[in-house]
């Protein structure tokens, strides 16, 4: 084994085990079996410059000697490999042909070409067409069908034959169909975990002069073991280039960055490494209009326990995949969370990735469609691409339901189903090609999304938010108190005063609101249980009323007792005054359970039949009262209820006394009769 440093770039002499397994061999291996089976025009996607350059000086088969001077030895040799960036280096006749006294190897280094689109800038990727056209009509001798060759046109013609145009790209590009035949489209390979392993080690060895050792494999290698398997997860995907460029960026950023992770400091040295390194990686999903890094968050969002239990106990196998392996045990692949608009959903895809420690990618697949053919299903196959290339992380998919909402039924999108389809499979299949990427997909109405997508195996779970319970409102309305304040403190406060008194300001404080008759509940229902009727005198909150009412109650502060606002209070919102504001902003607000009683029961049905968990600790309208087949079943006698506690032998009465506070049991009872007031469109929606 043979170590060379060539130009900022470390290279290693493989032998042939080690060859035909690294990416640079596998990739070698395929243009081989092209070339040899007459596809004499390859497209190399996802090479950088340094893989480009080891496969035209290591592929023997092809035709990239470094020359020929056998004829004449005061004859410089004629060089075999020549890299063109033009469209004419092949001509249109095989007689005006000079470039081929013998086969070539031609490498085009054509540049991309930027168009503008709808306001946007768009790579478009320049092919040579007129010299790949001329190839295939010459080659093929359609361009001199009626010409009669001589000697020297036909060495020509043989040396074209057997000469290989060889053309790097970013991604697969769409090849015009008369050129297609005489194509082959090479992808190059990610890295495995030795190969990487060992590039990072060459790197520690010429930077911090680490020792290298063989392992059992023929492998070079730094001793730890463990420091060299985190770095792998963390830059699984990248290319040689890439992992070089930010290797180097993070000995600038962190001086040595080789160490004993057992070492007393090993887990802070190792966080502030893979935080640079995240850092980095981020840079490599810039140039793409569908993914776009959010910023992660530690703030746990409240009322949704069941839902934070679960990342608790899956966190070390998402962040640490590698230690599951001897299990034989697959990362978790993700979680579809559905629910009402405002109850937490895009709160908690940013907690996810701030639990995990991963970056958070969203995927906007309303930026991945193009003007031109096939460009849609290009930029899928781009944003994939980069995302496993940035795997480990989170990748968010808000509103899914917008996105796919015509890949079924016959009027559906050609275009949408087909990037449905290629979604589809890179969720089944990126386990096994060993992506541990973690899907957090959410959806306001899960109606319009295609039955393909609740299947087993596609999500390791399913979750809703619903409305929030009493106890929960007053968790939500705390932590947005907290978290402000928290935040305030930070910064430069001119009173030198908390934002707010949290030991007043607070979850009881909202709670005896809520509970209000005469504030939330105006519609409080004394009747019997029985009642149908339904009203929109109460006021239901979901998270994002709660914060809007916050906001609000600040404003009410603000322009009324601004200029009265002193050192005195115990807080910068003076607590009296700030309660009497918050009781004000209610009463202003609409809030989601005012204006859209028909959504939530719409929603209530979709979830119920669709076997999703409860994200919180409670729900007021437990599931086993909902059952659309008897329904049905019963709608001819005309006292069909869809929602029916009493169904399951329990007196509803037991259910609305077990409520323990005015608001669960109103929202209760409202809702139920929503749902039973609108029966017919809900059944009839999901079974016409």
């Amino acid at each position: 084994m043979k170590q060379n440093f060539n130009k900022g770039t470390c290279t290693v002499m493989q032998n042939a085990s080690i060859y035909l397994r690294s990416c640079i061999g596998r990739t070698i291996e395929e243009l081989k079996k092209a070339y040899l089976s007459g596809k004499h025009i390859c497209f190399l996607v996802g090479a950088d410059s340094y893989v480009t350059k080891e496969i035209v000086s290591s592929a023997a088969i092809l035709p990239n000697s470094l020359g020929d001077n056998s004829s004449n030895n005061d004859t410089p040799p004629t060089p075999t490999v020549k890299f063109v960036d033009n469209d004419t280096f092949v001509k249109s006749t095989v007689g005006e042909q000079t470039e081929f006294c013998k086969p070539r190897l031609f490498v085009y280094m054509g540049k991309p070409q930027y168009r503008t689109t709808d306001n946007t800038v768009d790579e478009q990727f320049k092919l040579p067409l007129m010299s790949l056209t001329n190839y295939v009509d010459v080659c093929s001798g359609l361009a001199d069908v009626n010409m009669r060759l001589t000697k020297g046109n036909e060495r020509t013609l043989c040396c074209m034959r057997n000469s290989l145009i060889l053309i790097p790209a970013k991604s697969k590009p769409q090849i015009p169909s008369y050129i297609e035949p005489y194509t082959a489209t090479v992808v190059v390979p990610y890295m495995d975990e030795q190969e990487c392993c060992q590039w990072i080690s060459l790197y520690l060895n010429k930077t911090e002069d680490v020792s290298l050792k063989k392992n059992s494999d023929g492998y070079l290698m730094a001793g730890n073991n463990d420091f060299l398997r985190q770095l792998y997860h963390c830059m699984r995907g990248m290319t040689h280039l890439q992992i070089y460029s930010v290797l180097k960026d993070c000995s600038m950023q962190l001086g040595k960055i080789y160490f004993e992770t057992s070492a007393c400091n090993g887990s802070e040295r190792m966080a502030a490494l893979k935080k640079c390194i995240r850092k980095n990686a981020d840079r490599i999903i810039e140039d793409s209009r569908a993914l776009i890094i959010e910023n992660p968050s530690v703030n746990e969002p409240a009322g949704l326990g069941c839902l934070t239990k679960w990342l608790n106990d899956h966190c070390d196998q998402v962040a640490n995949p590698y230690l599951y392996v001897k299990y034989r045990q697959e990362a978790p692949k993700g979680l579809l969370v559905s629910g009402l608009p405002g109850s937490g959903k895009s709160m908690m895809a940013k907690y996810v990735a701030g639990r995990f420690g991963l970056s958070l990618v969203r995927l906007d697949f309303g930026n991945l469609g193009g003007t031109y053919v096939g460009q849609s299903e290009k930029n899928m196959d781009s944003a994939l691409a980069k995302i496993e290339a940035l795997s480990p992380c989170v990748l968010w998919v808000d509103e899914m339901e917008k996105a796919f909402s015509g890949s079924s039924g016959v009027n559906g999108s050609e275009v949408t189903k087909r990037l449905f389809g290629k979604f589809l499979t890179w969720m089944q299949e990126k386990g096994n090609r060993d992506v541990s990427c973690f899907v957090f997909a959410t959806a306001n109405d899960i109606s319009k999304m295609p039955p393909e997508m609740f299947r087993n195996g596609r999500f390791d779970e399913k979750f809703f938010t619903f409305m929030p319970t009493s106890l929960e409102c007053g968790k939500i309305f705390e932590s947005i108190v907290r978290k402000q304040t928290k935040e305030a403190d930070r910064g430069e406060n001119l009173q030198a005063l908390p934002l707010f008194n949290v030991s007043k300001v607070n979850a009881a404080l909202f709670e005896k609101m809520l509970n209000d008759t005469s504030l939330c509940l105006k519609g409080w229902l004394t009747e019997e249980l029985c009642d149908k009727s339904v009203n929109r005198l109460n006021k239901f909150f979901t998270g994002a009323d709660i914060e809007q009412v916050i906001k609000n109650a600040k404003n009410l502060f603000l322009n009324g007792y601004a200029s009265d606002v002193s050192p005195v209070g115990d807080a910068v919102f003076d607590t009296p005054q700030f309660c009497e504001c918050l009781r004000e902003a209610i009463r202003e607000t609409k809030t989601y359970g005012e204006t859209n009683l028909v959504d939530i029961a719409r929603c209530y049905g979709q979830l119920s039949v669709n076997n999703f968990k409860n994200a919180s600790n409670s729900l007021v309208l437990p599931f086993d009262g909902y059952d659309e087949l008897l329904y049905m079943s019963a709608e001819n006698n005309g006292k069909a209820l869809l929602y029916d506690l009493n169904r399951t032998g329990n007196k509803e009465d037991v259910h609305y006394q077990h409520l323990s506070c005015k608001y669960d049991k109103c929202m209760y009872v409202i809702v139920r009769n929503t749902i039973n007031s609108i029966s017919k469109e809900i059944v009839k929606q999901r079974w016409q």
